[in-house]
């Protein structure tokens, strides 16, 4: 039956690799020459206008799904809403978008009360990833804006349903869906009070969600004030806290400081940070990592939206913060490579140490699955980049990454693993997580999509898979 289901889902992925080799491309408009429909519809200037100039993303985030989701019905439910209603949604808000929002939205409520609750979140997400693509044009492909939105309204059901989950997880989902919240407050506020200075009308907005809704959440979660607990936290953590910002501070300082520097190597600098700050504490204190990524996570966010909101002066001072991090990916009128880092490190984090009271030095063991953002990004991505661009000569398929660069990942990566094998701080064979490494470096040297996000999630479901 494992085999029959595999075979499945292998099918559907290679389907969806179909449908993203011959949809209409916003650079090549063979297969809209070759189907009248297609080029009657206007899809591709559609594309141009809206998605990021590159592929879909159906096969790699089809794939996610696949390793995702066990049970094959669900797999099914997601890859379709993937393949078709995204397109389809995104196609009808723009030609009847009043329309398109009533009946949509009525179907997804129809299934929800009728008890088909996987299925209503799947059209949900296919909505919200429909309404991103055409609110922040060139920001999404349609693979990494379904990503976004199902994991938001996965996150959102898990933080506000009526179940009981462990407080960790429960905590942290509050923080991700409350951070979108608190942005959606601040959004309606600049909407709707017209204030002269968008910084004063904004924070009104985010304060009224933050301290009405968000908060009272974590304090229930808790079962005591949650600004008792930061500060209770806080002082627990003192010593981590302080050693973590002073090695930030020096680093990010002496980075800063080398102008000459490219925006590119600039990035993998970074990625090497995160990964020699992140490793220790994950082995010394896992349970400060687990809820600081949450914080950093809420006060990126917020960041993001001061700066798209032109909430000045504090837009300005932002963006001269971020305009020498910027990816050539960050084509839209977001900037979104540091928060897809910091979730690309802190998604395994989540899924993976569940908040424990300590790290290995503790008594809590670590798994691999731990540390995939930190192998497959911070430590893989980084070697790719710097022996590619230094000894790459043999292009991967006419594009810009090198077999060497590719060779380079995989060493570094199953270092990295040895590593943490001879130390003792993960207890795993490193055969049996080679293949993942293997696989991880292959997508990165291939993709288009955004690699600082999908790659560390793709990771994380491979050395599930294998431990």
């Amino acid at each position: 039956m494992l085999e029959d289901i595999t075979i499945v889902k292998v099918v559907v992925c290679a389907l969806a690799w179909v449908f993203e080799r011959f949809h209409p491309s916003t650079t090549d408009s063979s297969f809209a020459r070759n189907f009248r429909f297609f080029k009657s519809s206007s899809f591709a200037s559609f594309l141009k206008k809206y998605h990021r100039n590159a592929t879909k993303g159906f096969l790699l985030a089809t794939t996610i799904a696949a390793l995702w989701n066990r049970p094959l019905h669900l797999f099914l439910v997601d890859s379709m809403a993937l393949c078709f209603l995204v397109p389809a949604f995104f196609i009808s808000t723009i030609v009847f978008p009043r329309l398109s929002f009533v009946l949509i939205n009525s179907g997804a409520i129809w299934l929800w009360l009728h008890g088909f609750l996987h299925e209503a979140m799947s059209i949900v997400s296919a909505v919200i990833a429909a309404y991103a693509l055409i609110s922040f044009p060139k920001s999404f492909t349609f693979g990494e804006a379904w990503i976004i939105a199902r994991g938001v309204v996965f996150t959102t059901y898990f933080a506000w349903a009526e179940h009981k989950g462990a407080v960790p997880e429960q905590f942290v989902a509050v923080c991700v869906s409350g951070a979108v919240l608190v942005c959606l407050g601040g959004f309606l506020s600049l909407k709707v009070a017209q204030f002269k200075y968008p910084l004063v009308s904004g924070s009104i907005g985010m304060a009224t969600v933050g301290f009405t809704i968000v908060l009272p959440k974590l304090s229930s979660i808790l079962h005591e004030d949650v600004v008792n607990w930061m500060v209770v936290f806080i002082h627990h953590h003192r010593h981590t806290l302080g050693v973590s910002l002073a090695l930030t501070i020096v680093c990010i300082a002496a980075i800063s400081m080398t102008q000459s520097i490219s925006s590119s190597n600039l990035r993998k600098a970074f990625h090497g940070l995160v990964t020699f700050l992140f490793v220790p504490i994950l082995y010394v204190d896992a349970r400060f990592l687990y809820y600081s990524l949450a914080f950093a996570f809420v006060l990126f966010v917020i960041a993001e939206f001061y700066r798209t909101s032109a909430a000045h002066p504090l837009a300005g001072w932002i963006d001269k913060l971020t305009s020498r991090y910027i990816d050539a990916q960050d084509s839209g009128p977001l900037i979104l490579t540091p928060i897809y880092l910091l979730l690309g490190i802190a998604i395994p984090v989540w899924l993976s140490s569940g908040g424990g009271d300590g790290g290995h030095v503790h008594g809590h063991a670590l798994k691999m699955s731990t540390f995939a953002g930190l192998m497959s990004i911070g430590v893989g991505d980084t070697f790719a980049a710097l022996i590619g661009r230094r000894y790459g000569r043999v292009k991967l398929f006419g594009g810009r990454k090198s077999l060497e660069g590719l060779l380079g990942s995989i060493a570094s990566q199953l270092v990295f693993a040895a590593v943490l094998v001879l130390l003792g701080v993960v207890q795993v064979e490193i055969v049996m997580i080679s293949m993942g490494i293997v696989v991880n470096a292959c997508v990165e040297a291939t993709t288009s999509q955004i690699d600082n996000l999908l790659i560390p999630i793709l990771t994380y479901q491979l050395l599930v898979t294998f431990e």
